[in-house]
């Protein structure tokens, strides 16, 4: 994290991704004493999410995934990495569809840091593999 940096983190808890998923998103001052408190108020706002956390009814990580490529398309990107932290597993509200949704993230990086496993996947480990390879 440098001065002039710019991220973000949103949540991939909903049925649809919008702005009101974002948690926290900041672009680092140049300066490096002021982006040294930044830094630090940035992780101060993610540590207090991820300790108030629960499992999510919906988890459309197409859609969040579709979000973060086209936030990070904006002029001036240098670098282009999204992670994720989630088990992958696609839960989608009734009627939302990603079958046939083609992501284009060639010039992106995407870093899946934690991907849980689910009880079901003890039944049937290719199911954790396949969300593992995708």
């Amino acid at each position: 994290m440098n001065p002039g940096d710019h991220f973000a983190v949103g949540r991939i808890d909903t049925g649809m991704c919008s702005e009101k998923n974002i948690l926290a998103n900041t672009t680092f001052n140049q300066r490096p004493s002021t982006a040294s408190q930044e830094k630090h108020q940035f992780r101060s706002r993610i540590q207090q999410f991820t300790q108030g956390v629960e499992p999510s009814a919906y988890t459309d990580v197409t859609e969040d995934l579709l979000q973060a490529s086209e936030w990070l398309d904006e002029p001036g990107t240098e670098q282009k990495v999204i992670l994720i932290v989630s088990n992958l597993k696609e839960g989608l509200a009734e009627g939302y569809v990603r079958d046939d949704v083609s992501l284009q993230l060639a010039g992106y990086e995407v870093v899946a840091l934690t991907i849980t496993k689910l009880t079901s996947d003890i039944a049937d480990p290719r199911k954790y593999m396949g969300r593992v390879d995708s």
